[in-house]
């Protein structure tokens, strides 16, 4: 082996459940392959574990009624702004079914033109053609596509304005500035990863009621749910 690099293998475990003695069966399973596969183990070899099968084997996760119950607990006056949210359809999006399942009305509120970790809500070409227009700074969704068109995400294909709005009772807003929020409600959920400690700042000094981060929502025991206590439902 001394003309390879490193090497990784995928190695199949069987479905994984609350209580599992995950070291025996990761072991097992490694030497299971390694003698099906005719591979060497060395002392030098790394084994890595995903988060979520050592959450399930603890019985550490949430679902989207916990979540709800979390946001009750926290607005219990039923209405909530969202804001900055990442765009995504396998990782906030049920976050935010938890949310929306736990509130009257949720008024989301995007980041344009793409939210912090790049992802677009228009068409990047086309932003400093429109920035006269969108100086405003604040829109409800049918404002800002009547200037920038609809968009879908160049990799997914999901248009996330519809995306998010398809919740029953979710409205989909955009803005350049988390301060608009309190144009619709003081209660606010900063929603951004790793700026949400500046904009709840922000929001606070700007006269915002209630504001709580995603790291706040499922961060402490309750009802036998899962939770981690610095990271929430960020975790």
């Amino acid at each position: 082996m001394k003309s390879m690099g490193t090497s990784a293998y995928g190695i199949k475990l069987p479905i994984i459940g609350r209580g599992d003695n995950l070291p025996r069966i990761t072991a097992e399973s490694v030497i299971r392959a390694a003698e099906e596969e005719g591979l060497l183990l060395t002392d030098s070899d790394v084994i890595g574990v995903t988060e979520a099968i050592v959450a399930k084997a603890q019985g550490n996760y949430a679902s989207c009624d916990d979540i709800a119950n979390d946001i009750r607990r926290k607005f219990p006056e039923g209405e909530l702004a969202v804001v900055f949210p990442i765009m995504s359809r396998n990782r906030f999006l049920n976050i935010l079914k938890g949310i929306a399942k736990g509130a009257d009305k949720v008024s989301v509120i995007l980041s344009f033109p793409a939210d912090e970790v790049g992802n677009p809500i228009m068409d990047l070409n086309r932003f400093y053609d429109l920035e006269d227009r969108l100086k405003p700074g604040f829109f409800t969704a049918k404002e800002f596509r009547e200037i920038t068109g609809a968009h879908k995400h160049p990799f997914t294909g999901e248009d996330y304005i519809a995306l998010y709005e398809s919740l029953d009772n979710v409205e989909v807003y955009v803005a350049n500035d988390p301060r608009h929020a309190l144009k619709i409600t003081g209660q606010i959920l900063a929603s951004e990863i790793h700026t949400r400690f500046a904009t709840k700042k922000r929001l606070l000094s700007a006269g915002a009621k209630t504001v709580y981060t995603l790291s706040d929502i499922l961060n402490e025991a309750a009802d036998g749910m899962g939770y981690i206590p610095d990271y929430g439902v960020l975790g």
